[in-house]
């Protein structure tokens, strides 16, 4: 047996071993056992013919962890990711101009990637906010958010005032166009106003579909979350790398060998560097950086990446809730996704050594990371352990229940209960409808209100004291 299979650290058989045969007759045991050793092709189920090495699977799944959990990484999709990673490659280089351009630039295209994603929620939240209030659009709430149960459940009477049913139920510029013909008749034909709402009825506004907006919200933050996974991933290197100043770029030990037999000089000429593979000469690799490094990464970093994606999930939950047809909740759902992936196209941009840079640099350990090697009676020990267990142990629930998914579900339902608290009321009835519409007293977003959209009671939109629109009450129609 070679020293790795003895320590416990081989995950396969090894098959190049000789095996050796028992002089014994073929029935004994020694035989059987001998001839179930043999190479004799794939073994497709190791646990049956061999029970004492199924801790082999345990460890292999421990070590999968170690290596997604183990190490500080840099994201090398993402443009801040080059943003982080190429100052300080920059700095291990001695800043010069060639590094030092692929750190600017890296820099540079961070702040169009915030820029970009800033002016784009703006502008939606000035749709919300300014612009559909001028078109006399109260809040969606849940207007007929259950019709197939009126006229007797709750959230039956939409905006104009009737109750709703099917065959009257529209998207609010449908809505709004049939409003305006009838009101238009009334100014023409005064006398003849109850003979006109009587008549000509221009039905009503509400969603088509209240469970799939649901479920759209949820997958909004659902294609969300991995991009704040990526900012707790860069938080995790802030905090574990030390605050020293760490070279990024190391020659490999290879090439101190070669330095230390061949000499400095004839290490890294051309003939040299031309019998390595690539960059076997070399070892990008993450770090310590200075404190000073740490703070800026920091606050120009982290936090405008942290803040971009609360204003995005807060905007989009607001313009998700307002769409009231089935196929736009779709298309709105998958579009708002795209704003965040504005910093992986921008990386798209990058030069490709900057790219080839960040996909080889290599993480840092942490100095908590689990252990992985362990000798084989101690794998033995953990493996009897997990297999002892039942309906209601701890450990199970705590595996079957997704903590991502709670908080998935958790910062949904947190918005979405905003949305309601912000621009709905709630009736006795248990109908939830929009608050009297006010216009805004000017057409533009103050940069103020925008920032500060998720605490809308630090800088709130100036409005007009008397409402152009309340709920009415339930009239004959």
């Amino acid at each position: 047996m070679d020293p790795a299979s003895r320590d416990g650290y081989r995950l396969v058989p090894n098959t190049d071993a000789p095996v050796e045969r028992p002089t014994n007759g073929p029935g004994n045991p020694g035989e059987r056992a001998a001839r179930s050793q043999q190479p004799t092709g794939p073994r497709l189920d190791f646990a049956l013919e061999d029970p004492g090495k199924q801790w082999i699977a345990e460890k292999a799944l421990r070590v999968m962890r170690h290596d997604s959990a183990g190490f500080a990484t840099v994201d090398a999709t993402s443009v801040y990711g080059a943003a982080l990673a190429l100052p300080q490659l920059a700095r291990s280089a001695g800043w010069t101009i060639s590094y030092t351009g692929l750190a600017l630039r890296g820099l540079l295209f961070m702040i169009m990637n915030n820029l970009l994603q800033g002016f784009l929620l703006y502008m939606i939240s000035k749709e919300e906010r300014i612009i559909n209030k001028f078109g006399s659009q109260m809040f969606l709430c849940d207007f007929a958010a259950h019709h197939q149960n009126c006229p007797h459940g709750s959230n039956c009477v939409g905006p104009g005032g009737t109750v709703v049913t099917p065959s009257r139920l529209y998207d609010f510029d449908l809505w709004s166009t049939r409003t305006f013909v009838r009101d238009s008749f009334k100014l023409l034909f005064p006398e003849k106003e109850q003979e006109i709402m009587d008549k000509i009825d221009p039905g009503e506004y509400g969603v088509e579909s209240y469970y799939l907006r649901t479920v759209c919200c949820f997958l909004f933050v659902l294609g969300l979350w991995h991009d704040l996974a990526g900012s707790w991933d860069m938080l995790d290197l802030l905090w574990c790398v030390p605050a020293d100043s760490e070279r990024w770029i190391v020659p490999t030990a290879g090439q101190k060998s070669q330095e230390e037999e061949i000499g400095v000089s004839q290490a890294y000429t051309d003939a040299a560097l031309h019998e390595m593979i690539e960059l076997d000469f070399v070892q990008f690799r993450v770090a310590g950086m200075p404190l000073h490094w740490k703070l800026f990464n920091l606050l120009c970093l982290l936090c405008p990446k942290i803040y971009l994606w609360l204003l995005t999930v807060d905007i989009g939950i607001v313009f998700l809730m307002e769409t009231s047809e089935i196929e736009d909740m779709i298309i709105n759902c998958v579009a708002l996704g795209f704003i965040l992936q504005i910093d992986e196209l921008m990386m798209g941009i990058m030069p490709p050594e900057c790219t080839k840079m960040l996909e080889v640099l290599k993480g840092y350990a942490k100095e908590n990371r689990p252990q992985t090697h362990l000798p084989e009676q101690e794998e033995c020990r953990r493996h009897q352990l997990a297999r002892n267990w039942h309906c209601w142990t701890p450990a199970l629930w705590a595996a079957l229940i997704p903590r991502r998914l709670l908080g998935m579900l958790a910062v949904t339902s947190f918005f979405v209960f905003k949305y309601y608290v912000e621009h709905c009321v709630h009736l006795d009835d248990g109908s939830w409808v929009s608050k009297p519409l006010r216009l805004p007293k000017e057409s533009s977003l103050s940069i103020l209100s925008f920032v500060f959209g998720p605490l809308p009671m630090l800088f709130p939109i100036d409005a007009e004291d008397q409402p152009i629109w309340e709920m009415p009450d339930l009239q004959n129609g």
